[in-house]
Protein backbone atom coordinates (compact mmCIF):
# COMPACT_ATOMS: atom_id res chain seq x y z
CA UNK A 1 0.00 0.00 0.00
CA UNK A 2 2.41 2.46 -1.37
CA UNK A 3 2.48 5.57 -2.56
CA UNK A 4 0.76 6.54 -6.62
CA UNK A 5 2.11 8.29 -9.31
CA UNK A 6 -0.73 10.48 -8.99
CA UNK A 7 -1.01 12.97 -12.02
CA UNK A 8 1.79 15.37 -13.16
CA UNK A 9 1.74 19.00 -14.45
CA UNK A 10 4.43 20.96 -15.84
CA UNK A 11 4.50 24.61 -16.37
CA UNK A 12 4.57 24.01 -20.53
CA UNK A 13 0.88 22.38 -19.71
CA UNK A 14 -0.76 25.77 -18.62
CA UNK A 15 -3.86 26.55 -20.82
CA UNK A 16 -5.02 24.85 -23.41
CA UNK A 17 -2.36 22.67 -26.42
CA UNK A 18 -3.01 20.78 -29.01
CA UNK A 19 -2.26 17.10 -27.99
CA UNK A 20 -4.08 14.02 -29.51
CA UNK A 21 -7.64 13.33 -27.76
CA UNK A 22 -6.55 9.49 -27.73
CA UNK A 23 -3.71 10.86 -25.30
CA UNK A 24 -5.85 12.84 -23.52
CA UNK A 25 -7.80 10.28 -22.89
CA UNK A 26 -5.36 7.43 -22.08
CA UNK A 27 -3.87 10.15 -19.47
CA UNK A 28 -7.57 10.68 -18.04
CA UNK A 29 -8.09 7.16 -17.72
CA UNK A 30 -5.04 6.88 -16.05
CA UNK A 31 -5.84 9.36 -13.24
CA UNK A 32 -9.20 7.81 -13.01
CA UNK A 33 -7.04 4.71 -12.14
CA UNK A 34 -4.75 6.55 -9.69
CA UNK A 35 -7.71 7.93 -7.29
CA UNK A 36 -9.44 4.59 -7.67
CA UNK A 37 -6.20 2.97 -6.45
CA UNK A 38 -6.03 5.58 -3.50
CA UNK A 39 -9.67 5.00 -2.52
CA UNK A 40 -8.95 1.75 -2.34
CA UNK A 41 -6.05 2.02 -0.36
CA UNK A 42 -7.67 4.15 1.90
CA UNK A 43 -10.89 1.94 2.16
CA UNK A 44 -9.01 -0.81 3.67
CA UNK A 45 -7.41 1.01 6.14
CA UNK A 46 -10.48 2.33 7.14
CA UNK A 47 -11.51 -1.08 7.29
CA UNK A 48 -8.41 -2.25 9.55
CA UNK A 49 -8.77 0.61 11.91
CA UNK A 50 -12.13 -0.29 12.61
CA UNK A 51 -11.13 -3.46 13.89
CA UNK A 52 -8.54 -2.67 15.87
CA UNK A 53 -10.32 -0.01 17.29
CA UNK A 54 -13.74 -2.34 17.73
CA UNK A 55 -11.26 -5.10 19.21
CA UNK A 56 -10.11 -2.39 22.17
CA UNK A 57 -13.81 -0.66 22.04
CA UNK A 58 -15.21 -1.64 25.66
CA UNK A 59 -11.44 0.72 27.04
CA UNK A 60 -12.04 3.28 24.20
CA UNK A 61 -15.72 3.44 25.23
CA UNK A 62 -14.78 3.77 29.13
CA UNK A 63 -12.15 6.21 28.53
CA UNK A 64 -14.76 8.59 26.60
CA UNK A 65 -17.55 7.79 29.33
CA UNK A 66 -14.75 9.24 32.26
CA UNK A 67 -14.96 13.14 31.71
CA UNK A 68 -18.43 12.55 32.96
CA UNK A 69 -18.03 9.76 35.79
CA UNK A 70 -16.20 11.91 37.57
CA UNK A 71 -18.38 14.38 38.02
CA UNK A 72 -21.10 12.42 38.69
CA UNK A 73 -22.23 11.88 42.61
CA UNK A 74 -21.03 8.63 44.19
CA UNK A 75 -23.26 5.96 43.68
CA UNK A 76 -24.50 7.32 40.38
CA UNK A 77 -21.79 6.72 37.77
CA UNK A 78 -24.26 4.76 35.05
CA UNK A 79 -24.97 5.77 32.08
CA UNK A 80 -28.09 4.04 30.47
CA UNK A 81 -29.28 3.05 27.12
CA UNK A 82 -33.10 3.11 26.19
CA UNK A 83 -33.46 0.80 23.28
CA UNK A 84 -31.53 -2.65 22.34
CA UNK A 85 -29.97 -1.41 19.49
CA UNK A 86 -28.58 2.22 20.84
CA UNK A 87 -25.80 0.81 22.68
CA UNK A 88 -24.64 -1.32 19.50
CA UNK A 89 -24.54 1.23 17.03
CA UNK A 90 -22.48 3.68 19.38
CA UNK A 91 -19.69 1.18 19.81
CA UNK A 92 -19.69 0.50 16.38
CA UNK A 93 -19.77 4.98 15.61
CA UNK A 94 -17.13 4.93 17.74
CA UNK A 95 -14.86 2.39 16.80
CA UNK A 96 -15.26 4.16 13.60
CA UNK A 97 -14.42 7.44 15.06
CA UNK A 98 -11.38 5.96 16.73
CA UNK A 99 -9.85 3.64 13.71
CA UNK A 100 -10.33 6.84 11.09
CA UNK A 101 -8.13 8.75 13.61
CA UNK A 102 -5.84 6.15 14.11
CA UNK A 103 -5.16 5.86 10.57
CA UNK A 104 -5.83 9.61 10.03
CA UNK A 105 -1.75 10.08 9.15
CA UNK A 106 -1.45 7.03 6.44
CA UNK A 107 -4.79 8.83 4.90
CA UNK A 108 -3.46 12.39 4.66
CA UNK A 109 -0.03 10.11 2.85
CA UNK A 110 -1.89 8.92 0.00
CA UNK A 111 -4.27 12.00 -0.54
CA UNK A 112 -0.36 14.14 -0.53
CA UNK A 113 0.90 11.41 -3.02
CA UNK A 114 -1.34 11.52 -5.55
CA UNK A 115 -1.96 15.34 -5.73
CA UNK A 116 1.55 16.04 -4.85
CA UNK A 117 2.60 15.35 -8.98
CA UNK A 118 0.45 17.85 -9.91
CA UNK A 119 1.65 20.57 -8.00
CA UNK A 120 4.36 23.25 -8.88
CA UNK A 121 7.60 22.63 -6.27
CA UNK A 122 6.45 26.34 -4.64
CA UNK A 123 3.08 25.08 -4.13
CA UNK A 124 4.65 22.15 -2.63
CA UNK A 125 6.67 24.19 -0.14
CA UNK A 126 4.00 25.73 0.68
CA UNK A 127 1.43 23.18 0.86
CA UNK A 128 3.63 20.20 2.93
CA UNK A 129 4.44 21.47 5.81
CA UNK A 130 0.71 22.70 6.63
CA UNK A 131 -0.39 19.32 6.32
CA UNK A 132 1.49 18.12 9.46
CA UNK A 133 0.56 20.77 11.25
CA UNK A 134 -3.10 21.09 10.80
CA UNK A 135 -2.43 17.09 12.07
CA UNK A 136 -0.83 18.29 15.46
CA UNK A 137 -2.72 21.23 15.80
CA UNK A 138 -6.12 19.25 15.39
CA UNK A 139 -4.50 16.53 17.71
CA UNK A 140 -3.86 19.35 19.76
CA UNK A 141 -8.20 20.56 19.80
CA UNK A 142 -9.03 16.53 20.72
CA UNK A 143 -6.68 17.03 23.38
CA UNK A 144 -7.63 20.36 25.21
CA UNK A 145 -10.85 19.46 24.53
CA UNK A 146 -10.88 15.89 26.38
CA UNK A 147 -9.11 17.08 29.01
CA UNK A 148 -10.56 20.32 30.23
CA UNK A 149 -13.12 21.88 28.08
CA UNK A 150 -15.29 18.21 28.57
CA UNK A 151 -15.17 17.84 32.15
CA UNK A 152 -15.92 21.71 33.37
CA UNK A 153 -18.33 21.72 30.65
CA UNK A 154 -20.32 18.40 32.40
CA UNK A 155 -19.30 19.42 36.09
CA UNK A 156 -21.59 22.85 35.23
CA UNK A 157 -24.44 21.03 33.57
CA UNK A 158 -24.54 18.23 36.71
CA UNK A 159 -24.51 21.07 38.94
CA UNK A 160 -26.99 23.25 37.45
CA UNK A 161 -29.71 23.63 39.09
CA UNK A 162 -31.62 22.43 42.25
CA UNK A 163 -30.12 19.48 44.37
CA UNK A 164 -33.11 17.65 44.38
CA UNK A 165 -32.65 17.00 41.03
CA UNK A 166 -31.06 13.36 39.64
CA UNK A 167 -29.28 13.23 36.35
CA UNK A 168 -30.18 10.16 34.62
CA UNK A 169 -28.03 10.48 31.26
CA UNK A 170 -28.74 7.62 28.23
CA UNK A 171 -25.77 6.69 26.17
CA UNK A 172 -26.96 8.78 23.01
CA UNK A 173 -27.70 11.87 24.32
CA UNK A 174 -24.21 11.94 25.98
CA UNK A 175 -21.78 10.69 23.13
CA UNK A 176 -23.36 13.00 20.95
CA UNK A 177 -22.76 16.15 23.24
CA UNK A 178 -19.03 15.13 23.73
CA UNK A 179 -18.16 13.97 19.52
CA UNK A 180 -20.06 17.88 19.38
CA UNK A 181 -17.35 19.33 21.75
CA UNK A 182 -14.45 17.67 20.70
CA UNK A 183 -14.93 18.44 16.51
CA UNK A 184 -15.60 21.88 17.34
CA UNK A 185 -12.84 22.46 19.47
CA UNK A 186 -10.55 20.58 17.65
CA UNK A 187 -11.78 22.93 14.03
CA UNK A 188 -11.37 25.72 15.90
CA UNK A 189 -7.89 25.29 16.53
CA UNK A 190 -7.34 24.82 12.55
CA UNK A 191 -8.17 28.56 12.65
CA UNK A 192 -4.62 29.86 13.38
CA UNK A 193 -3.27 27.23 10.16
CA UNK A 194 -5.58 28.73 8.11
CA UNK A 195 -4.32 32.60 8.78
CA UNK A 196 -0.52 31.11 8.89
CA UNK A 197 -1.49 29.43 5.27
CA UNK A 198 -3.00 32.99 3.98
CA UNK A 199 -0.28 34.77 5.51
CA UNK A 200 2.83 32.47 3.62
CA UNK A 201 0.72 33.02 0.50
CA UNK A 202 0.78 36.72 0.45
CA UNK A 203 -3.03 36.50 0.96
CA UNK A 204 -2.97 38.12 4.56
CA UNK A 205 -0.65 40.71 5.72
CA UNK A 206 0.79 40.53 9.73
CA UNK A 207 0.34 44.20 9.85
CA UNK A 208 -3.30 44.21 8.30
CA UNK A 209 -3.26 41.51 11.96
CA UNK A 210 -1.97 43.61 14.20
CA UNK A 211 -4.13 46.31 13.23
CA UNK A 212 -7.69 45.19 13.57
CA UNK A 213 -6.22 42.76 16.47
CA UNK A 214 -9.29 43.94 19.35
CA UNK A 215 -11.59 43.17 16.08
CA UNK A 216 -10.16 39.13 15.41
CA UNK A 217 -10.90 38.76 19.23
CA UNK A 218 -13.58 39.88 19.15
CA UNK A 219 -14.45 37.60 16.17
CA UNK A 220 -12.64 34.89 18.02
CA UNK A 221 -14.98 35.09 21.15
CA UNK A 222 -18.26 35.11 18.91
CA UNK A 223 -16.67 32.04 17.40
CA UNK A 224 -16.28 30.30 20.66
CA UNK A 225 -19.43 31.18 22.06
CA UNK A 226 -21.17 29.81 19.05
CA UNK A 227 -18.88 26.71 18.89
CA UNK A 228 -19.74 25.66 22.34
CA UNK A 229 -23.38 25.56 22.96
CA UNK A 230 -23.16 25.83 26.95
CA UNK A 231 -25.10 28.65 28.61
CA UNK A 232 -21.89 29.35 30.71
CA UNK A 233 -19.27 31.78 29.92
CA UNK A 234 -16.08 29.64 31.20
CA UNK A 235 -16.51 26.80 28.81
CA UNK A 236 -16.40 30.04 26.21
CA UNK A 237 -13.28 31.30 28.13
CA UNK A 238 -12.09 28.05 28.36
CA UNK A 239 -11.55 27.67 24.64
CA UNK A 240 -10.81 31.47 23.35
CA UNK A 241 -8.08 31.45 25.74
CA UNK A 242 -5.82 28.89 23.60
CA UNK A 243 -7.46 31.00 20.51
CA UNK A 244 -6.30 33.48 21.08
CA UNK A 245 -2.95 32.81 22.10
CA UNK A 246 -2.62 30.39 18.85
CA UNK A 247 -3.77 33.77 16.66
CA UNK A 248 -0.47 35.54 18.34
CA UNK A 249 1.68 32.93 17.33
CA UNK A 250 0.34 32.57 14.17
CA UNK A 251 1.12 36.70 13.49
CA UNK A 252 4.58 36.09 14.69
CA UNK A 253 5.33 33.03 12.24
CA UNK A 254 3.59 35.02 9.48
CA UNK A 255 6.38 37.54 10.30
CA UNK A 256 8.96 35.02 10.56
CA UNK A 257 8.12 33.64 6.98
CA UNK A 258 8.10 37.04 5.37
CA UNK A 259 11.79 37.43 6.85
CA UNK A 260 12.82 34.46 5.04
CA UNK A 261 11.23 35.01 2.13
CA UNK A 262 13.15 38.47 1.95
CA UNK A 263 15.89 37.34 3.10
CA UNK A 264 15.63 34.55 0.31
CA UNK A 265 15.24 37.18 -2.57
CA UNK A 266 18.06 39.10 -1.38
CA UNK A 267 20.13 36.35 -1.94
CA UNK A 268 18.97 35.33 -5.09
CA UNK A 269 19.07 38.95 -6.15
CA UNK A 270 22.86 38.83 -4.82
CA UNK A 271 24.20 35.34 -6.38
CA UNK A 272 22.75 36.76 -9.93
CA UNK A 273 24.81 39.83 -9.79
CA UNK A 274 27.78 38.13 -9.23
CA UNK A 275 27.08 35.83 -11.96
CA UNK A 276 26.31 38.85 -14.03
Amino acid sequence: MGPHKGWNRSPSQEGFSNEDPSLSFKTFSSHLGELRGMIIRISYALILGFCVAYAFSDSLISFMELPLLKVLPPGEQHLYYMGLMEKFFIYMKWSLYFGAFGVSPYIFYQVWGFVKPGLFEREKKVIRPFFIIAFFTFLAGVIFSYSLVLPYTFKFLIEFGAKTEKPMINLSQYFSLAAQLILSTALLFELPVVVILLGSLGILKPELLVKYRKHCHVGLSVIAAVATPMPDAFSMILVLIPLCLLFEGSIILIRAINVSKQKARIRASLQSEHSS
